[in-house]
């Protein structure tokens, strides 16, 4: 009885150092999920709150010199303590500060799983700012650069196109192609991150499994989300919310408490 108490009582704990534009959100997806967003960016108190954090989740999105010195420090705190730590590089191939970001943490670091977009992706491979490099295109091409980040850095990537691809190096699975009424909705790949994060603190051992069931949670949830903008008549400013609130509505079907079974049933599938 003791042991199904503290079950019941555990809550997964994501540390997020985010991108201040898109904090809210990320933070409600997170909590939307049945897991508890901490965000705090302060060096003096990054440590504190990933030791108590099940998951790390870095993103690039709104960077200075301070945030920039505690991703470095909870990266290598959560390492330490081999928390499970997810990299957003946002517009990693914006600036040259941006890039020499990307650099420090992805070689001092060690993340389990990266999420990017296409040009994101081909900017941490290649050291080059965007425009420098060609971007893939086809599907092929894409999957072949979501091995490639895989591969160079040890871990899962979640490449987020017109269609999420996952990679773990060796297996790809090809998400289904995302509503294009999302292409207006600029926080999608940070509540994805966040989204990821929260599914891989569930279950710590299944970063492929925790980023496909976040990939198809947020498929679910946009579905629903853009059928209801439409059929109420509401603009495209009212998305994010309606996004959030179908987040919501999924945790009784992919939700942290559905994450064991959800992930059994993954990992006897041929991805």
């Amino acid at each position: 009885m003791k042991e199904k108490i503290e079950k019941l009582l555990h809550v997964v704990k994501v540390h997020c150092i985010t991108n201040y534009i898109t904090a809210k959100e990320v933070a409600n997806a997170i909590y939307a999920l049945g897991a508890m967003p901490m965000l705090a960016d302060d060096p003096d108190e990054v440590k504190d709150m990933t030791a108590q954090a099940d998951a790390l989740m870095i993103n690039i999105g709104t960077l200075n010199a301070r945030t920039i010195r505690s991703m470095l420090k909870a990266g290598l705190y959560a390492n330490a303590l081999e928390k499970k730590t997810i990299f957003a590089p946002v517009g990693a191939g914006r600036s040259d500060l941006r890039l020499r970001t990307c650099e420090d943490l992805l070689s001092h670091v060690d993340f389990d799983i990266i999420v990017g977009k296409p040009e994101e992706l081909v900017a941490i491979l290649s050291g080059k700012r965007e425009g420098e490099e060609k971007v893939p295109a086809t599907d092929e091409e894409l999957e072949q650069l979501a091995k490639a980040v895989s591969e160079e850095h040890g871990c899962v990537s979640v490449l987020l196109g017109e269609r999420i691809i996952v990679s773990d190096s060796k297996d790809v699975y090809r998400g289904e192609t995302l509503n294009p009424g999302l292409a207006c909705c600029v926080s999608i790949p940070c509540i994805l991150a966040g989204m990821v994060s929260a599914y891989v603190g569930a279950d710590p051992d299944s970063g492929m499994a925790a980023s496909i069931t976040a990939v198809k949670a947020l498929y679910e949830a946009s579905e629903l989300a853009v059928h209801r903008s439409k059929s109420l008549g509401l603009g495209t400013g009212f998305l994010d919310n309606l996004l959030l609130s179908a987040v919501d509505e999924m945790e009784m079907t992919v939700g942290i408490s559905q994450v064991p079974p959800l992930f059994q049933e993954l990992k006897a599938e041929k991805i």
